[in-house]
């Protein structure tokens, strides 16, 4: 299965906090390799807080890696502006399914709290990138119907 792993690193302000950050994310993206899906992530190829793609390179990459992915995994530790956001959007629209890391519902923007009852979408909540949460993203992945997640959508669009 393909995975789009999306990070938020803009509270990301010092190279400690990088570190620290890609350390987790690493453990997500080992434990979802192990169980022989492809991960693709941006943060990856981040080496320093000031050291980005331009925006366009980053639209374009994000965007296409999103389009072939079959799972979009959102990881959003805190309530901030973030291009996250953009993406989970564009996996929205792209009728991809969601699995959205998060310590609390409040970090959520209003429309995304609506993931809550989709079928094809989970919320997992986690403080951090634990077993407990390795286990959630794999239970996760194993409900993935692709069929099923494609018609709810279609169902939520059409139903105005």
């Amino acid at each position: 299965m393909n995975i789009f792993l999306a990070t938020s690193i803009s509270s990301l302000n010092s190279p400690e906090k990088l570190a620290e950050y890609k350390k987790g994310i690493r453990l997500l993206a080992d434990s979802l390799i192990s169980e022989s899906h492809s991960v693709h992530s941006e943060l990856f190829k981040i080496e320093s807080i000031d050291n980005y793609d331009s925006p366009l390179d980053s639209l374009s990459m994000d965007m296409t890696a999103i389009s072939k992915a079959d799972v979009f995994i959102l990881h959003y530790p805190i309530k901030k502006g973030s291009s996250t956001l953009i993406e989970l959007g564009y996996a929205i629209a792209k009728e991809k399914f969601i699995i959205a890391l998060i310590p609390s519902l409040d970090v959520l923007p209003f429309m995304a709290l609506g993931l809550d009852a989709m079928k094809h979408a989970a919320l997992v909540i986690q403080s951090e990138i634990n077993e407990s949460c390795l286990q959630q993203v794999k239970f996760a992945l194993e409900q993935y119907n692709p069929e099923n997640a494609k018609n709810e959508w279609r169902q939520l669009i059409d139903s105005d």
